[in-house]
């Protein structure tokens, strides 16, 4: 009988040998970490969360440099449909965003007095509180000291340059980012009217509370009287090109 249940299979001494023989046990040890291997582990992923870091932080700032022209671009175009059915003159300088609102589809608020309404006035890369600040995109305002550079009347009444009058639109300033440092960069924004100076020297150029430029080593973003856009660093937009003694803001030799 015993030799019976042997020859079936039932009982065979190989099948109890082969569950508990040293080499499967080897077999199910290797299956988990070794406290070695779990901190090579670790290491590695510290060391790829390191080497991300740069990556990112490029990448969130490509984000917002695009964000911020695609916005200019939007007020530029505003801009130069405003003046192509105003025979090609340029909104008053003061006034220029409440009246390239309609253009954009931008609802105006009561306080401060007529101010858009819209993101598309908003840098993302601008901290500031926004109740108080209701953009930071400025006009290229016309020089009070130096004739022929800005387009933007500097009033709510006086008229400003007309596309006409534009020497080179291509290489000329209508708008950029402007909202820390400068001569009136705490108050500028809290009003319903937004214009710099048509001439900016390179030591004036705004910048943020580290130093550097709005979109770090590129510079800031610019639109230009024909529409396109441009991000430059301070020294290629002051005495740059043919207009010598105004840089890029030279909107026509007086």
């Amino acid at each position: 009988m015993f030799k019976s249940v042997i020859a079936h299979g039932s009982l065979t001494p190989s099948a109890g040998r082969e569950c508990h023989s040293p080499k499967a046990r080897r077999r199910h040890a290797r299956l988990g970490f070794t406290l070695i291997e779990l901190l090579v582990v670790i290491a590695i992923i510290s060391i790829l969360g390191l080497l991300s870091i740069p990556v990112v932080g490029k990448v969130r700032e490509s984000t917002r440099r695009t964000q911020c022209a695609n916005n200019l671009r939007q007020l530029a175009q505003g801009l130069l449909l405003a003046a192509g059915e105003n025979g090609g003159a340029f909104p008053p300088g003061f006034i220029w965003d409440r009246e390239i609102a309609p253009y954009l589809s931008i609802t105006l608020a009561a306080q401060p007095p007529n101010t858009p309404v819209s993101s598309v006035f908003i840098c993302p890369a601008d901290p500031r509180v926004r109740a108080s600040r209701p953009r930071s995109y400025t006009g290229s305002g016309q020089s009070a000291t130096l004739a022929g550079c800005g387009i933007l009347s500097r009033s709510t009444t006086t008229p400003s340059l007309r596309l006409s009058q534009l020497a080179v639109p291509a290489r000329t300033i209508l708008l950029t980012e402007y909202f820390t440092g400068g001569w009136n960069a705490s108050t500028q924004f809290a009003t319903a009217y937004s214009v710099v100076d048509g001439w900016m020297g390179i030591a004036a150029a705004p910048k943020l509370e580290n130093g550097n430029s709005y979109h770090g080593r590129a510079g800031q973003n610019y639109a230009f009287a024909d529409g396109h856009l441009e991000c430059l660093p301070p020294n290629e937009v002051v005495d740059s090109g043919p207009f010598a003694s105004g840089g890029r803001w030279r909107a026509y030799n007086p």
